[in-house]
């Protein structure tokens, strides 16, 4: 792994440093912790492609799906 560095605002930094301090961290540690978990919530790496994780989200919400094969006709009458 390589490591690179990211340029954050003074007032980020010392929320990070603050928290790191709280949890007996490293900033580092926690820097790499949270940066993650905002990728993996905001982004998911876990498949391909964004339909993909679409798909996946709403199989897994356990919608009753209606099967019209006329769905697109349908949805266009007013």
């Amino acid at each position: 792994m390589t490591d690179r560095t990211i340029t954050l605002r003074s007032e980020l930094v010392e929320r990070l440093e603050s928290l790191a301090a709280q949890h007996g961290r490293s900033l580092d540690e926690i820097g790499n912790d949270l940066l993650s978990e905002l990728l993996d919530t905001r982004a998911p790496n876990q498949c391909g492609s964004w339909a993909l994780a679409v798909a996946e989200g709403m199989e897994a919400a356990g919608i009753d799906w209606i099967d019209d094969p006329d769905a697109s006709l349908n949805s266009r009458l007013t």
